[in-house]
């Protein structure tokens, strides 16, 4: 890119603390919660169906931290 010699990261779903409740780990994990303090008694979501990988936020900078100095120019790291 353009001469400079950049390492492409993709990073994917990531969750970890500090999340905020917008997101569906949150929003399930609340869900489950009220459930164990008998306020709820099933969890509500909008769509079951996909299929999701998630990682901690932690491991995925890291990751990144890694590509800096040990990643090739101009490959790409998932």
């Amino acid at each position: 890119m353009y001469g400079l010699p950049i390492v492409v990261t993709r990073g994917y779903n990531n969750t970890g603390p500090n999340r905020e409740i917008m997101f569906v780990t949150l929003v399930i994990f609340n869900q489950i919660a009220k459930i164990l303090k008998s306020e709820n008694k099933e969890i509500i979501i909008g769509n079951p169906n996909p299929f999701r990988d998630f990682t901690d936020i932690r491991d995925t900078i890291q990751g990144y931290l890694l590509a800096i100095p040990k990643g090739k120019k101009g490959d790409l790291y998932n």
